[in-house]
């Protein structure tokens, strides 16, 4: 699924949205992307199948090298520029050499399928309880402005807040593992 999809999807979960300004939809869902980034780590592999082929093309979504290896998992240095990731050949080298990779999710194309790593229903409740967060303050504030009392019908921001702060916690859990390597 697309970040635009679980939006779409998690917006269809509410009844009643009080938020109707889409950019804050969308700063939402950076704020997801960017949480499960720093929280989990999402990692990504490119594969060098080519014998003797040594550099690739940036992928879009790289933010930084978790680790490079070969086809017997030893570990090979990589050198990263502007425009590449190169892999520095070593004697021993048995292609083909595979390059692990932290996925830059807070700048990921909304149009994209996010990778397989991600736990989507983890996710989606995230994202659920910030849109749920920010459309129950807008709330409150038009109920106050209309002298209508809902402290009854709401959820709290502070019970809000705790189921967020425990989804997160669940979010640290899940932290990516790092691939085997072998240094000699």
């Amino acid at each position: 699924m697309t970040p635009n999809e679980i939006l779409e999807e998690v917006k269809g979960q509410f009844q009643v949205l009080y938020i109707k300004d889409d950019n804050l939809y969308e700063i939402l869902l950076k704020k997801a992307l960017g949480v499960f980034q720093n929280r989990a780590g999402v990692i990504a592999s490119i594969n060098i199948d080519e014998k003797g082929k040594t550099e690739i093309d940036m992928p879009e979504d790289f933010l930084s090298i978790v680790t490079v290896c070969d086809e017997n998992l030893r570990y090979h240095e990589s050198i990263v520029t502007i425009e590449k990731i190169k892999v520095k050949k070593q004697a021993s080298t048995i292609w083909p050499l595979t390059i692990h990779y932290f996925v830059n999710l807070r700048d990921y194309n909304f149009d994209k399928d996010l990778p397989k790593s991600v736990n989507l229903s983890l996710f989606i409740e995230y994202l659920t309880v910030i849109i749920e967060t920010a459309n129950t303050a807008r709330a409150k504030e038009i109920f106050i402005t209309m002298g209508i009392s809902a402290q009854t019908e709401l959820p709290s921001i502070e019970e809000l807040k705790q189921r967020k702060d425990n989804i997160e916690s669940i979010i640290d859990d899940s932290q990516a593992i790092l691939p085997p390597i072998l240094v000699m």
